[in-house]
């Protein structure tokens, strides 16, 4: 008989030691936790109403020497995205010079200006390129464990290559007018959207959106008739009506990539207060995700009186203290049982996680030409964003 009960007995004082310890466990947490979030929020409170400001400078990145003399061209040329059958299924790729470095996934049109063309070029023949692609052998049952699985890879390259429609993302993509203008060297990229109809009175405000990583200025094609057209969309008449400015960050769409070392966020601000300012936009809105979060903010460190009011993207202390609670009291911040059974424990679900999915970014933010001159699909990621 005590060879049964000897065990059982054994098993409830471990399970009263582990309850114990939980529970002075969570006796030290919980204080912790709660001056770690009382002092956050004091230094909240009191650092809110500081507005960093920081300097405007100046800057070159084009691949020549900046003029001594003479100012930028500031002129503005639009041009439409264009593409052919024989860009499609070109057996042969035509070099590209080297003064017509290649920006984006399809060619482009002529852009006029004044008469004045404006030179790009582009990558050509897409479904050669699909045809040619190569794969590494995936290992049995990884999935994607390590990195994209490579038969799925097949899978989607062949709806690139036989069903996707790229005369139709051309289509949408040319939905809004597109424009490009030389700034310190480097041309940007934007589409500028103005309202048909503005109510007798009504002001129309400059609203620049700006995107993040991995994206482009077409994740803004669906909010941009709701902001210039607000009446068609049943909005109230009264509401505010904007013209929307939506730039390529330099690099990404078909804005020109930087070719001098140093750029950063604050030289992006500074371009795109210039693009503003060549608009005839002296005060004006601002929105930003991810990227164009930290973009936008410091353009409203830069000119503060030129930034009527900014929609940015960022979370920061209101996450880590929802964070930080919800362990506790997850009921009062409305985390559910799967939101808990998810997230917790924080270490090992989210940064052990981020550890094990962050080697694009470590590899990006120390070697980026590694990444970029290995041979890739990523130049057709802005037309297949718009399937």
């Amino acid at each position: 008989m005590w060879q049964e009960m000897l065990p059982n007995a054994w098993d409830g004082i471990l399970s009263r030691i582990r309850s114990f310890e939980c529970s002075q466990r969570n006796a030290v947490l919980v204080p912790v936790a709660a001056l770690s979030v009382g002092g956050m929020l004091v230094y909240w409170l009191r650092s809110r109403h500081k507005i960093k400001t920081i300097e405007m400078g100046n800057g070159w990145w084009g691949s020549d020497e900046r003029p001594l003399k003479g100012k930028e061209d500031e002129s503005i040329c639009p041009f439409k995205i264009e593409t052919s059958d024989k860009e499609l299924e070109r057996e042969t790729q035509k070099p590209v010079e080297p003064e017509e470095p290649v920006h984006a996934c399809l060619s482009i049109g002529h852009m006029q200006a004044s008469g004045q063309p404006c030179k790009s070029s582009c990558p050509q023949d897409p479904h050669r390129r699909l045809e040619q692609a190569r794969y590494t052998p995936q290992l049995e049952g990884a999935a994607f464990r390590y990195g994209f699985n490579s038969i799925y890879l097949q899978k989607v390259v062949a709806f690139w290559r036989n069903q996707f429609d790229w005369r139709k993302q051309v289509e949408i993509l040319n939905k809004y007018p597109h424009f490009r203008t030389t700034i310190e060297g480097i041309d940007i990229h934007f589409i500028h959207v103005k309202p048909s109809y503005v109510p007798h009175g009504r002001a129309v405000q400059p609203l620049l959106m700006v995107h993040g990583w991995p994206g482009s200025f077409y994740e803004f094609y669906k909010t941009i008739a709701l902001l210039t057209e607000p009446a068609e969309h049943g909005l109230n008449e009264g509401d505010m009506v904007f013209e929307v400015i939506c730039p390529s960050i330099p690099g990404y769409g078909f804005s020109e990539a930087p070719h001098q070392k140093g750029f950063d966020s604050k030289a992006t601000a500074r371009k795109f207060h210039k693009l503003m300012n060549r608009l005839g936009s002296k005060e004006y809105y601002l929105q930003g995700e991810d990227w164009g979060s930290l973009i936008t903010t410091n353009m409203a460190q830069m000119l503060p009186q030129s930034v009527n009011l900014i929609f940015a993207g960022r979370e920061g202390l209101r996450r880590m203290i929802t964070v930080m609670l919800g362990a506790y009291i997850p009921w009062l911040i409305g985390f559910t049982r799967e939101d808990v059974r998810h997230m917790y424990p924080f270490i090992q679900k989210n940064i052990h996680e981020l550890l094990r999915e962050s080697g694009y970014l470590h590899i990006q933010a120390t070697k980026p030409d590694t990444a970029g001159n290995e041979p890739s699909l990523y130049h057709y990621e802005l037309c297949i964003l718009t399937a």
